[in-house]
């Protein structure tokens, strides 16, 4: 039998998967996972999959924090397997995600979020499940750690990820990935810098009740497998807070970012703001709107406002959707004036269909207010429920270049 890796092959049948006694190596079946190994030099380490449950402790929440700090201990590491249906519960301090380590939901069942592992997050006495480590030389701290297949179920009063200094002084994520990892009921996911991080595979967040993703750095690539995102939790906030918050995904000083067909539904908050950066963030075929019908308690379903904000640096949207917004632009607490808003930096705006309320067909908000910055504007279609072209209002023309496809207006 070969060795792994290098075109061997794993039988559930024997032991002992490889014994080569001329490095000393001897790597064993544990259950279902090939997970031990004895290193020539007398070392001990581990390869492939462990499951948590298998760490000592008096629950499954210690369990899981023995878990990584003995794995984030090893070289090589094994994947760690966690329960479905198991409650991490990290008290007052996060669970440490060593640099390296991998998260893995087990067998995956039927969730609301397709088809990945259920873990209850609770982070009692505390504000966050996890936090990152501290960064090491160029970011080694930190580098690498991922998670898969998980469907994280918290509480509204909780964020998944502590919060990190958004100037990097201290821990970031880097290099780091997320496959089909979904979460529903935080406060937020995480406020931080991203450095090379990748979001992949099925993603749904619903029920957030503070802006979900507040991220700067630069070189990620997010969601560009698409997914689903709302904010609801209605019970845990108002109309009044979700309508005021920035945005739903809220990008700092960001460059150098690809973000993707993911479809948002801003009910009633923005779905995005861009502040800063050096440039390079394409916005990808992405489905941006409010509901198309809203709902009758009270007002829940709309978009309030914008459903795009840039006040800096430079993004390139080539999106197919914007739909449904601007019903209740006072309820923001600022100027919203357009369904993309731009007030600085330099865009292009490069396709998509416009689509507005009914009731706005005959005067349709402006589909782009610019009031300082500059854009291009390109192949813009209008949808079904107006007969006007989109409309980009400027507060001077020299602000725009657009195509026929838009209607330009100075005011």
């Amino acid at each position: 039998m070969g060795s792994p890796g290098v075109g061997g092959s794993l039988s559930a049948a024997s032991d002992v998967l490889f014994n080569s006694p001329a490095d000393g190596q001897t790597i064993q079946r544990s259950g279902s996972y090939w997970v031990n190994a004895t290193l020539a030099g007398g070392g001990t380490g581990r390869l492939g999959e462990v499951e948590v449950a298998s760490f000592s402790g008096a629950s499954y929440s210690a369990k899981f924090r023995n878990a990584l700090a003995a794995v984030g201990a090893m070289n090589p590491k094994p994947a760690l397997v966690l329960t479905p249906g198991a409650t991490i519960d990290a008290g007052s301090t996060p669970f440490l995600i060593p640099a390296g380590v991998s998260l893995v939901g087990g067998a995956a069942v039927q969730t609301e979020f397709g088809h990945n592992c259920p873990i209850y997050a609770r982070a009692t006495g505390g504000t966050a499940v996890f936090q990152t480590s501290p960064r090491g030389t160029n970011e080694s701290g930190t580098k690498g750690w991922s998670m898969s297949n998980i469907a994280f179920e918290g509480l509204t009063s909780i964020s998944l990820f502590a919060d990190n200094p958004m100037d990097s002084s201290g821990s970031i994520w880097a290099y780091n990935s997320l496959h089909n990892v979904c979460a529903d009921q935080f406060n937020h996911i995480y406020w931080g810098p991203m450095l090379g991080t990748t979001i992949t595979g099925t993603t749904y967040y619903n029920n957030m009740t503070n802006t979900a993703w507040y991220i700067v750095g630069s070189d990620n690539t997010l969601w560009t497998d698409g997914g689903f995102f709302e904010m609801n939790a209605w019970s845990a906030t108002t109309y009044a807070t979700k309508a005021a918050l920035p945005a739903m995904v809220r990008l700092g000083t960001l460059s150098k970012t690809t973000i993707g067909p993911m479809y948002i539904t801003g009910s009633p908050t923005t779905v995005l703001q861009l502040n800063g950066g050096a440039g390079g963030i394409a916005l990808d075929n992405l489905t941006i709107e409010g509901r198309p019908v809203v709902g009758s308690a009270p007002n829940y379903m709309w978009c309030a406002g914008e459903l795009i904000r840039l006040t800096g640096g430079s993004a390139i949207l080539r999106n197919k959707w914007y739909g449904y917004a601007m019903k209740d632009p006072s309820a923001t607490g600022r100027a919203s004036e357009g369904y993309i808003h731009i007030t600085g930096g330099n865009h292009l705006i490069d396709g998509g269909c416009v689509q507005v309320y009914s009731d706005q067909a005959s005067s349709p908000p402006p589909f782009v207010r610019i009031t300082g910055g500059s854009v291009i504007v390109r192949n813009i279609t209008r949808g079904s429920n107006t007969t006007q072209k989109p409309v980009v209002l400027t507060t001077n023309a020299a602000y725009v270049d657009a195509d026929s496809t838009v209607t330009v207006m100075v005011g």
